[in-house]
């Protein structure tokens, strides 16, 4: 969306929350500015920007100093580039807003201001991620899943930055009150899929939540099938690349293994490394694989069956 920020305030917060619709890891934080009272508030990632009121940061001291000033002065002190902060910049259209928001930043607008303040933060820290030990690569990243739920999705946002990509949060539990996620694309997510696991999460009744694999088994379509009905990976990589095939992410706080759904037979038959190594090398290694899995499946028998005739 390219257009121009408004003086009105209340139509820049309404295109802003329209475009970071379902987007529960974005948030917002209203306030009132200065002497008189101006309308103002702040979108960032929560894990991003996890502590707007720290007096020694940036947003801290531009937001100290913008609260104490009357409302015509505020407009100057901004224009004159908030007391030259290099952290600090003007914003001009929608789309460098979102941008703004997506790569860690914090986004502050104000009412009779068409332009918008980014204030760097520290962005996207490491919050602590491990590399995933189940799904190592020769190539790609070595991050992998950490148990906070929040640190998951701000890996997602990470990589993909776009307000497409919806994050829906949950409280499954009675007692534990778990957090749960779903995050995916919504111009390319199967809505079908995505109407389905979203009311069997709502129609779930139990007491404690503790890992993602209570859900897969209270979830599964059929749960006499001997074989596995989603995918797991602790890698986010691999999750993006199921969420830009329209596929869903699930995640349950406190575990670092998240479920992608819908799976096939095929997405078990492939390997992280395989995103990053030349298409030739791939499909020979794939059809290693599937020969390997016929033969594993069917060798077998054929011998069973041959010495029993014997």
């Amino acid at each position: 969306m390219n257009q121009n920020l408004s003086l009105s305030f209340a139509r820049n917060s309404q295109t802003l929350d329209r475009l970071f619709q379902g987007c529960d890891d974005i948030k917002k934080h209203t306030m009132k500015l200065g002497s008189e009272t101006v309308d103002a508030c702040i979108y960032y990632v929560e894990v991003a920007v996890d502590n707007m009121s720290v007096e020694e940061s940036v947003i801290g001291k531009l937001l100290g100093k913008l609260m104490n000033l009357p409302k015509n002065e505020i407009y100057g002190f901004l224009a004159a580039n908030a007391l030259g902060i290099t952290d600090v910049n003007e914003l001009s259209t929608y789309n460098e807003v979102l941008m703004g928001v997506m790569i860690g930043d914090a986004v502050l607008i104000i009412d009779g201001y068409d332009k918008a303040i980014k204030i760097k933060s520290k962005g996207y820290p490491m919050m602590g991620v491990s590399s995933s030990e189940r799904e190592e690569v020769m190539r790609g990243s070595r991050e992998g899943f950490a148990d906070a739920l929040k640190c998951n999705t701000a890996l997602m946002r990470k990589r993909i930055r776009s307000n497409h990509l919806k994050v829906r949060e949950f409280i499954v539990g009675k007692e534990s009150n778990t957090t749960v996620a779903l995050v995916y694309l919504d111009n390319t997510v199967r809505t079908q899929v995505l109407q389905e696991i979203t009311s069997r999460i709502n129609q779930l009744e139990i007491s404690n939540l503790t890992d993602s694999g209570i859900i897969e088994q209270l979830t599964e379509e059929n749960v006499y099938s001997p074989f596995p009905q989603y995918q797991t990976t602790e890698r986010p990589d691999t999750a993006v690349h199921a969420i830009m095939k329209g596929r869903i992410t699930l995640f349950v706080d406190n575990t670092p293994v998240a479920l992608l759904l819908p799976a096939n037979f095929n997405d078990f038959l492939k390997t992280p490394d395989d995103y990053y190594e030349r298409y030739t090398i791939v499909t020979l290694a794939r059809i290693i694989r599937y020969l390997a899995a016929f033969f594993s499946l069917c060798l077998p028998c054929l011998l069973y069956t041959s010495d029993a005739a014997d």
